[in-house]
């Protein structure tokens, strides 16, 4: 995959006129492409991250602002363990749902089933961004399995 380029991002949506739409395509790219005048993301992460993610995006209007950047600051640990050599993508966002109490089967074949540890670092991730449930909805206010 080619490497992403937000000032070519840049070029792009100034150039293209109205009614062109740039999504970011790569979780942790989505802050500085925002910041060039992408409208969102498509997401792995959003499975799990949703709500962050939207908040980040919706303010972007303020992108250099304090709140965006905490927000992107605080994904990034969970956003580089979305995939790697070890758990390529789809794992490590099944094995997450999973830990949230989500539907999230095992991959199928060739991928097969998530290796042992990455339950556990799924569930660290989630604890530090206090998305197990009694954290969400202490957060939000919002109660019951999916809050």
């Amino acid at each position: 995959m080619p490497p992403v380029d937000p000032a070519g991002a840049a070029r792009l949506v100034a150039g293209a006129g109205a009614g062109f739409d740039c999504y970011s395509g790569d979780d942790s790219l989505t802050l500085p492409l925002l910041a060039v005048g992408a409208v969102g993301v498509v997401s792995v992460a959003s499975h799990w991250v949703g709500q962050e993610l939207g908040e980040m995006s919706g303010s972007t209007s303020t992108v250099t602002s304090k709140a965006p950047r905490e927000l992107n600051a605080a994904l990034l640990d969970a956003v580089s363990f979305q995939s790697s050599d070890e758990a390529p993508n789809p794992l490590p966002a099944k094995a997450v749902l999973r830990v949230l109490g989500l539907p999230a089967g095992e991959c199928r074949l060739p991928m097969g089933p998530a290796p042992d540890w990455l339950g556990a670092e799924g569930s660290l991730h989630a604890r530090q961004l206090g998305l197990m449930a009694h954290e969400r909805s202490a957060r939000s206010g919002v109660t019951g399995p999916h809050a």
